[in-house]
């Protein structure tokens, strides 16, 4: 009562075909899947790039409000005149570099540091018993957000003797 029913060699190709069809769903499939996930990466990816550099335009601006407070200090430490003045400005001023700071927004570091392309511009060598190419005075600060130089430190270097 259990007869076999005997598998043709058309079955046998039909099967194969089948299997090789069902393989290639299955490849395409997997591509498919893995490009979606490559393309999420991507996309977090330049959705972070837009979220810390976004405001890049805004925050070189500000950098000029910076500078005015270190002009508007460096004038009340000339004069003297008004100590109140100028614990109020330096509150402000330490006040607003702390929000930069929290939006990535930081100074150069120069005075005393080697020479580097990227960070400094060079306005003038000066003599000095410093090592050459020795960061000697500032004259404009650096800023950078992130690792990306915003704007290079204007500065004097010592020159080699």
């Amino acid at each position: 009562m259990n007869e076999e029913t005997p598998i043709s060699n058309n079955d046998i190709s039909e099967v194969d075909k089948l299997k090789k069809e069902r393989q290639e769903y299955l490849e395409g499939w997997q591509r498919a899947r893995a490009e979606l996930i490559n393309y999420k990466k991507g996309e977090a990816e330049r959705a972070e790039t837009i979220m810390r550099f976004g405001n890049e335009r805004l925050l070189r601006d500000v950098v000029t409000v910076m500078d005015s407070f270190d002009l508007s200090i460096a004038s009340l430490e000339a004069s003297g005149k008004d100590p109140v003045m100028l614990r109020g400005v330096l509150m402000t001023r330490t006040q607003l570099e702390h929000i930069l700071k929290e939006h990535g927004l930081e100074s150069i570091k120069s005075i005393g540091k080697e020479f580097s392309p990227v960070e400094h511009e060079v306005l003038m060598e000066i003599e000095s018993d410093k090592s050459p190419g020795t960061v000697i005075e500032e004259v404009e600060r650096g800023w950078k957000l992130y690792d990306k130089v915003i704007r290079p430190a204007r500065v004097k270097v010592a020159k080699g003797k």
